[in-house]
């Protein structure tokens, strides 16, 4: 495995003068590279001259963007279940695409969508939707030599079989997938906490079973992971804790990601600045896990 860049997801701030701030910190305690937030993405949509201004803000604390992720939520994921959205959605995803191309990004992790707002719905349509919506944007991608990282999450729609299905179905070396450490270990350890976030979002999408608890997700996602979000936790919710203060096999995950032929990427999704942490606790911690 040849050293990978290693990128942070920061919180992003509409206030400049606390943003360079906490850009210069990272600098200053070895941080090199940052993700391209939603946030970012959705201020620039609103306000295209901050585009030039976040490349000039990094530059200048010799930072640099290495990857990306997409603006998300209900009706902005792949599975959204309104067909008169559809155009529209297509159209803004293609434009999430090229800013990070704009912004030098060569990866963009995009969420596929849950199912407890619309448990109606079979999952297969849910899927369906997925494609079609995948099959509207992926040529943006390849214009733009940007490739798109589907997420694992902790419902139906996101598993890893799910995942692969959708990278195994489109043909393109432009998609992938994106590995989400916590996300997985909620549907994993998830199981031994009854009212945790699994249990909840798979009840309210309808599911009469428990949750497809999964303890080989990295497994079966890794000949397809492009990017990966790191962070800790118990298995009951997605708190995004520093690696080694949750229940995860960290020996184990960084040795099978060490073997990800198409990983281009480590990042830290761990939120630093909701625990008053240190960035060079942070940073030190995922210097020495991939040393």
């Amino acid at each position: 495995m040849n050293k990978l860049p290693l990128t942070f997801w920061v919180h992003f701030s509409d206030n400049e003068y606390a943003r360079k701030m906490m850009l210069c910190d990272m600098a200053a305690n070895g941080a090199e590279h940052i993700c391209l937030s939603e946030g970012m993405i959705n201020k620039i949509i609103s306000d295209p001259p901050v585009a030039d201004k976040l490349l000039k803000e990094v530059a200048e604390c010799n930072l640099s963007y290495v990857d990306s992720h997409a603006p998300f939520g209900n009706s902005l994921d792949l599975n959204n279940p309104y067909p008169e959205d559809f155009a529209i959605l297509a159209l803004r995803h293609q434009m999430h695409i090229k800013i990070a191309a704009y912004m030098n990004v060569d990866t963009i992790t995009m969420h596929v969508g849950n199912n407890q707002f619309c448990p109606e719905i079979p999952l297969n349509k849910h899927i369906e939707r997925m494609e079609r919506l995948l099959d509207a944007i992926l040529p943006e991608a390849e214009k733009n030599k940007v490739t798109v990282a589907l997420e694992n999450c902790w419902t139906p729609t996101n598993t890893p079989d799910v995942l692969v299905h959708l990278v195994e179905k489109f043909s393109t070396e432009y998609l992938g997938l994106c590995y989400d450490s916590g996300h997985a270990n909620i549907m994993d350890h998830g199981r031994y906490h009854g009212e945790g976030n699994a249990t909840w979002y798979w009840r309210n999408a309808g599911m009469e079973m428990m949750p497809a608890w999964e303890d080989a997700a990295l497994e079966k996602m890794l000949p397809h992971i492009v990017n990966c979000h790191l962070h800790d936790n118990t298995g009951m919710g997605d708190r995004h804790d520093l690696p080694g203060t949750g229940n995860l096999d960290w020996d184990k995950i960084v040795r099978l990601l060490k073997t990800a032929p198409r990983l281009r990427v480590i990042q830290s999704e761990v939120a630093y600045t909701r625990y008053g942490m240190p960035m060079k606790t942070l940073v030190e911690k995922f210097k020495t896990l991939f040393a």
